[in-house]
């Protein structure tokens, strides 16, 4: 079997798929999270649920950050702010954005 380079980038391409270590992880075997990244997903989610709540939460009667983050809103917030490393906003977002239109 020849051996070039297309074959070589393929495995390393496909070992880093394999794990998951994109950026999120402290080390190469992902045994641990970054601490960075932890705390901006974390600030994302709760700056995200405290929005809904100011700007619909009456709308939709939530009382509390807690009843938003039960939501269905609130669990698209949670998964987009993770797959995002933190950098979401629910305004923008294609499909709960026009809930924040004026």
């Amino acid at each position: 079997m020849k051996i070039n380079h297309f074959n070589i980038a393929l495995l390393f391409v496909s070992t880093m798929m394999l794990t998951g270590c994109f950026g999120h992880c402290a080390d190469f075997n992902c045994t641990r999270l970054d601490p960075r990244w932890v705390k901006s997903v974390h600030n994302c989610r709760s700056n995200n649920y405290k929005v809904v709540l100011s700007a619909i939460g009456s709308k939709f009667n939530y009382q509390s950050t807690s009843q938003v983050q039960d939501s269905d809103i609130g669990q698209h917030i949670s998964g987009q702010c993770t797959y995002y490393d933190g950098r979401y906003d629910v305004r923008k977002d294609k499909q709960y954005g026009h809930l924040f239109a004026k």
